[in-house]
């Protein structure tokens, strides 16, 4: 591999992984980072776009320092799956890289919202059974639009017709996490044409590797006392310090990994929260969603 050139320390991504979030952006960022012809950092998010509102030279520079250990010739790219839904990120993008190529990962809307929701279980800031969750989410919304967003951030349709908008149907690649677990190959093989790197690199055995799977408490409520007290404590030391490794024990090993399924009451509801959503990415798309007909 060839050696970075100083002269071009500033370049900044070809490419975006910009969502969706509890899609399978984790398994797809590790095939596009095996592949020879392409650089990513090794932290999968920078939320670069959805954390600076206000681009500067200095915010670039800091931005593009990512990249500096790539090859000349490699093609760049970085994931963040929250750029799809975090309001403003798509004109930021548009404005810093206007002539990348953008790829989007989705899933069943539904499982995603369920996915979702348990993932902000674990993170110690979701405490609503998810029937509750979903029928408080607009309120909830205010003033943090993003955190609770189960539903509305799997009203796919709205979210990349932003993005088609800005950059052009052409420029934004969407596949789907059903397509990439059953039949990986020909899924990647799509991604790596689309980005003009080798897709025989995708061959036939191209193996879906694991990614982030759901990790549940098995007790909300020690979980809860136990992540708050141990996040409380991050970064102190002495004492606190060894209360602090206690707590992280105790939190963790209270969790199992396990696949809890989507309620029943909730499947059936599929169509009310979706329907909508689902025909018109559907149109866009110009194909049959993987989960069409399944509910």
């Amino acid at each position: 591999m060839q050696q970075p050139d100083e002269s071009e320390s500033d370049r900044l991504p070809d490419f975006v992984c910009i969502g969706g979030m509890r899609c399978g952006s984790t398994t797809l960022w590790m095939l596009l980072k095996s592949h020879p012809s392409v650089f990513m950092p090794d932290e999968k998010e920078l939320h670069f776009f959805d954390r600076v509102e206000r681009i500067t030279p200095s915010d670039s520079a800091e931005y593009a320092a990512n990249f500096r250990d790539a090859s000349r010739d490699a093609l760049l790219g970085e994931f963040t799956p929250s750029y799809l839904t975090r309001a403003g990120v798509a004109g930021r993008i548009a404005d810093t890289l206007p002539n990348a190529r953008l790829l989007v990962i989705l899933r069943n809307p539904l499982d995603r919202a369920w996915s979702h929701y348990w993932f902000r279980v674990r993170r110690g800031t979701e405490r609503l059974s998810f029937r509750r969750a979903v029928a408080l989410e607009d309120r909830r919304r205010v003033p943090e639009p993003w955190r609770h967003a189960y539903i509305g951030w799997s009203r796919y349709a709205e979210h990349l017709r932003t993005y088609h908008d800005l950059f052009g149907p052409d420029r934004v690649h969407t596949l789907f996490w059903e397509d990439l677990a059953a039949d990986p190959s020909p899924t990647m093989a799509a991604v790596a044409r689309f980005l003009d790197i080798d897709p025989s690199v995708f061959a036939e055995g191209c193996d879906v590797p694991g990614s982030n799977s759901m990790t549940v408490p098995r007790s909300r409520l020690l979980y809860w006392a136990t992540k708050n007290l141990e996040s409380s404590l991050r970064g102190r030391g002495g004492p606190a310090r060894l209360l602090h490794r206690a707590l992280f024990r105790a939190t963790a090993a209270n969790q199992r990994r396990v696949r809890l399924p989507v309620p029943d009451w909730a499947r059936a509801r599929h169509a009310e929260w979706f329907g909508r959503s689902d025909a018109e990415l559907a149109r866009m798309l110009g194909r049959a969603l993987p989960w069409a007909g399944a509910q």
